[in-house]
């Protein structure tokens, strides 16, 4: 997974409000552990857009697609590379 990418999905989560502790593992973390509900996803959804200049595509819209942060980081970075 590019550290770019996941760098600014940190980013995007310290921007609504949420910091993440890493411990340096590597560890994965849940998404929805944070991001509850469907305003919050939306408000994700629309800040990940901006941050990265992009309008992501409609499979980036389930909630369900958001459940672990390196899944997400390399869904984005699939779609990254296809553009």
């Amino acid at each position: 997974m590019d550290e770019e990418i996941k760098n600014k999905l940190d980013d995007v989560l310290h921007e609504m409000g949420y910091i993440i502790f890493e411990n340096g593992s590597g560890d994965d973390i849940n998404l929805q552990d944070y991001i509850t509900d469907s305003i919050q996803f939306v408000d994700f959804i629309v800040r990940v857009e901006e941050k990265f200049g992009i309008m992501l595509a409609d499979e980036f819209l389930d909630y369900t697609a958001i459940s672990s942060m390196c899944g997400f980081a390399e869904m984005l970075e699939e779609f990254l590379e296809a553009e």
